[in-house]
């Protein structure tokens, strides 16, 4: 029997991923706030909770890398924090980017912490 095979490159269609804030940099936003870190997104390491960014994922649909790069230019410009789990501080916790492979069309979903008290962010 014939043995078909897929494209090796660009198959995922959907990915989960992590949205975490890079501890190790400081970066100073439009509005001369302190951001502590830069919002990063990627996939977590194997076993672990580190975060690995993947810019150039070679599995991922590449409108997948494209939204991922346009989200966190987006979230870093906004001052958008990442949710950090060891202080229970910050927002964007998970994204999960859907392409219709048919139409490429695409559906974000952004997982996202507020609390009932939080005033220093807008919804």
């Amino acid at each position: 029997f014939p043995v078909h095979v897929g494209p090796t490159t660009g198959w995922r269609t959907v990915a989960r991923l992590a949205v975490r804030q890079d501890q190790n940099s400081n970066q100073t936003t439009s509005k001369n706030k302190k951001n502590n870190g830069v919002l990063r997104i990627g996939l977590f390491v194997p076993g672990s909770h580190l975060l690995m960014e993947v810019p150039h994922c070679q599995v991922h649909h590449p409108r997948i890398n494209v939204l991922v790069q346009r989200l966190q230019e987006e979230c870093r410009s906004c001052n958008i924090t990442a949710f950090d789990e060891t202080t229970g501080k910050g927002n964007l916790r998970y994204v999960a980017i859907a392409i219709e492979r048919s139409t490429g069309k695409q559906q974000l979903v952004l997982v996202w912490k507020q609390d009932h008290g939080d005033t220093d962010q807008e919804a």
